[in-house]
């Protein structure tokens, strides 16, 4: 839907300044997807972008539900631009969202999630959850997921603590992967678990 992101994450293989050339997912494009009607699920989101950032979203959103209202849809954001206005159109018709935090404090989130605003996200995915009770749903499903570093691995139970705190479902841990199919990570080895396996294990 998108593949440019709005932030810079020590744990991607990608930075948005590599990404400025990629082309958008528009309304015209998506609405020829009429293979849809033979789908169960659709995921809203790419391995490397941030679709709340297309201007179309809403739009493409819309559409989905209303010509495909047999599919479950899901949604994984950094949170950033989940902004209230957009919270409004997905509680009770989104399926599932995550929303990547990777820390349960500002500071090292700022340090693993340049430009990532830790502040607004808690206050958004706050509203979110507000929303979600004040209508009687329990769509969507929300997850809060974390990849876990080195440099926030002490961190875990304050993540957890923060997700019971939200009123999210699930709080949900990965593993720093050095490498993937698309090349080095950016934070580098030090930063993977498997160089500091004992505390790992604590």
């Amino acid at each position: 839907v998108m593949p440019i992101c709005d932030v810079d994450c020590q744990f991607c293989s990608f930075s948005p300044q590599a990404m400025d050339d990629r082309s958008r997912v528009t309304l015209e494009q998506f609405q020829q997807m009429d293979w849809l009607k033979n789908v169960s699920e659709l995921a809203l989101w790419g391995g490397i972008g941030e679709s709340l950032i297309n201007p179309e979203f809403p739009k493409i959103f819309n559409y989905a539900v209303e010509r495909f209202p047999h599919l479950k849809i899901g949604l994984s954001t950094i949170g950033k631009s989940l902004r209230p206005n957009l919270s409004d159109m997905l509680v009770g018709r989104l399926n599932f969202l995550n929303v990547s935090l990777n820390a349960a404090r500002r500071e090292t989130h700022a340090k693993l999630v340049k430009a990532g605003q830790f502040d607004r996200v808690v206050s958004n995915l706050r509203y979110f959850m507000e929303q979600r009770r004040a209508r009687g749903t329990r769509l969507p499903l929300v997850h809060l997921s974390m990849v876990i570093m080195r440099e926030n691995v002490e961190e875990m139970p304050g993540f957890i603590d923060l997700a019971a705190d939200l009123g999210v479902d699930q709080a949900v841990f990965s593993h720093y992967l050095t490498t993937t199919i698309e090349g080095n990570r950016k934070a580098g080895e030090e930063s993977s678990l498997y160089a500091h396996q004992e505390l790992a294990d604590e």
